[in-house]
C-alpha cells in the first residue's frame, strides 16, 4: 500500500497561530472607525447592511462551521463576550471536539487565537453552530488528524477555517480534498503581512481559499439615547495588512 507522507521527521514548519497584529492600535493615517472596539452587531452591520429582513435571515440558522484549533481556550471568555453583545449570544452553540489535548489554558499563551476565531464566526452567524476541533501544538502531532475528522464528520460541516500554520503534507491536503467533494468549504488564514509569498507550510496546499489581511474602517456610530445608532452607510472601508505598517504599529 503506497504512503501520502510520515509526518514528525522535521522541524522546518512548527505550528503557530497566524495572528500577529493583536486588536489594539491603527495605520497611518487612521480610519473613521480606528481604535475603536466592535460588537458583534457592529461586524454584522457593517458587512450585512442595515436592512433588517437581511439580518434576520442570514443569522446561520441550519449552519455548522467547524473551526481547526491548536491550542486550549477558557470557556468563560467565550461565555462573557456572549452575555455582553446586543441582543446576547447563546454560548451553548459553541461546542468542543477534542481531537488530542492541547496545552493547558494560560493568559499568556496563543490561545486567544482560538477564542477570536469562536467570536467572529457567533459575530457574523449568530445562530450558526460552531464545533471548535481541538489538537495539541507541537512538531508531530500536526493538523492532520484535525482535518480527517473534519472531512468525515457527520453531517458535513458547511465551511471550516483554521487560523494555524503548519507544515504542508500530503495527508492534510487529502483531507482538504475530501472536504471540497462534499462541499464543505475551507478557509485558511494568510497571516498579517499580506503576500504570503512561499510559506511553504499548510498556506500552499490545495484545495482552500486564503482569506484575512484586512482591518475594517466604520462611520462614527450617531450619538442617541438609549443606545448609539447607525448611519445609513456604517462600512467606510477596509485598509490591508502590510510589513510597513504591522512594523509601524510594533514601534
Amino acid at each position: 500500500m503506497p504512503l501520502l507522507r510520515i509526518n514528525g521527521l522535521t522541524e522546518f514548519r512548527i505550528p503557530h497561530p497566524t495572528a500577529v497584529q493583536g486588536t489594539g492600535g491603527c495605520f497611518t493615517p487612521p480610519g473613521p472607525g480606528c481604535g475603536t472596539s466592535y460588537r458583534a452587531a457592529d461586524i454584522r452591520n457593517a458587512y450585512l447592511g442595515l436592512d433588517p429582513t437581511i439580518l434576520a435571515t442570514l443569522d446561520g440558522t441550519g449552519q455548522t462551521v467547524g473551526l481547526l484549533e491548536l491550542n486550549s481556550f477558557a470557556t468563560s471568555d467565550v461565555a462573557g463576550y456572549d452575555a455582553l453583545q446586543i441582543p446576547p449570544l447563546n454560548s451553548a452553540n459553541v461546542q468542543l471536539v477534542s481531537i488530542a489535548a492541547p496545552p493547558p489554558f494560560t493568559s499568556y499563551s496563543p490561545s486567544n487565537e482560538t477564542v477570536l476565531d469562536i467570536q467572529m464566526v457567533q459575530a457574523m452567524a449568530p445562530n450558526a453552530q460552531v464545533l471548535v476541533f481541538q489538537t495539541a501544538l507541537g512538531v508531530t502531532l500536526r493538523g492532520d488528524a484535525v482535518l480527517h475528522t473534519m472531512a468525515t464528520w457527520n453531517p458535513p460541516l458547511g465551511s471550516a477555517s483554521c487560523s494555524y500554520v503548519f507544515g504542508r503534507s500530503d495527508n492534510s491536503e487529502q483531507a482538504l480534498a475530501e472536504m471540497a467533494a462534499i462541499g464543505t468549504s475551507f478557509f485558511q488564514s494568510s497571516g498579517d503581512f499580506g503576500d504570503v509569498g512561499d510559506p511553504q507550510s499548510n498556506q500552499d496546499m490545495l484545495p482552500q481559499t486564503l482569506v484575512g489581511g484586512t482591518i475594517l474602517n466604520t462611520n462614527a456610530l450617531v450619538k442617541s439615547f438609549p443606545a448609539p445608532g447607525y448611519p445609513p452607510k456604517y462600512y467606510a472601508g477596509e485598509n490591508t495588512w502590510n510589513q510597513a505598517s504591522a512594523r509601524s504599529r510594533r514601534m
